[in-house]
């Protein structure tokens, strides 16, 4: 492998978890994301994509829907799930969530 172009994938990986750790460590629960740092997150990573949607919906919505333990805040599971739909979304796919909480 060529040490000065390494592969993209770990490169994002280590770039989701980094801003999830810069977010979730403003404050209470360092390993998970409060509903006001969620939001923060989305507004600082994906605003500009966010506001050219045609239908926006209520971030404290998506944040909920997220919440599969129900514990008002956002761990890195439930993280990654979400933006794994996000990314399936700009794909042009519906993510199917199996086992979501009502």
């Amino acid at each position: 492998m060529d040490k000065s172009n390494p592969p993209a994938l770990p490169l994002a990986v280590a770039a989701i978890l980094g801003v999830f750790d810069k977010h979730a460590s403003k404050g209470g629960d360092p390993t998970k994301l409060s509903v006001a740092e969620a939001k923060e997150l989305i507004r600082e990573q994906m605003g500009p994509m966010c506001e050219e949607a045609k239908n926006q919906p209520d971030v404290t919505q998506i944040l909920q829907s997220m919440d599969f333990d129900g514990d008002g805040e956002m761990d890195i599971m439930e993280f990654m799930t979400f933006l794994t739909c996000y990314a399936c979304a700009c794909y042009g796919k519906v993510c199917e969530m199996k086992g979501r909480r009502k």
